[in-house]
């Protein structure tokens, strides 16, 4: 596989060794699947756009899908169909909302910060 796989193989154990552990249900992988099968989608849908010159799917919208959770698909998409690497603007925003993605999900699930600000019974 390529070297751009690594965060969605450091996901993958990450989410494991949680779900082991019963620090989350399974709702948690299931939904960055379901989304990263979503985004991949989305990112297929507009390069095929591309190629055929017809409508093609917002930047915002794949970004939007990226942050909520698609990344991993969307790492896919653009390694597999070659799409979107070359834009550094583009890359630069996508790794942003990857790194914001994962710091909200971090953050949601520490007891410590829930405690912080008052989450906790």
């Amino acid at each position: 596989m390529t070297r751009y796989y690594w965060p969605i193989y450091l996901l993958m154990v990450t989410l494991g060794l949680a779900y082991i552990t019963s620090k989350i249900t399974a709702v948690v992988p299931v939904g960055f699947f379901i989304a990263s099968l979503i985004t991949y989608g989305l990112y297929f849908k507009d390069k095929y756009a591309a190629k055929k010159g017809t409508w093609r799917i917002p930047e915002k919208t794949l970004h939007l899908a990226s942050l909520l959770g698609g990344w991993p698909g969307a790492i896919v998409g653009q390694q597999q169909l070659r799409h979107k690497t070359q834009k550094t603007r583009f890359r630069v925003i996508f790794w942003l909302a990857v790194i914001t993605n994962i710091i909200i999900m971090t953050a949601l699930h520490m007891p410590q910060l829930h405690a912080m600000i008052g989450l906790s019974h």
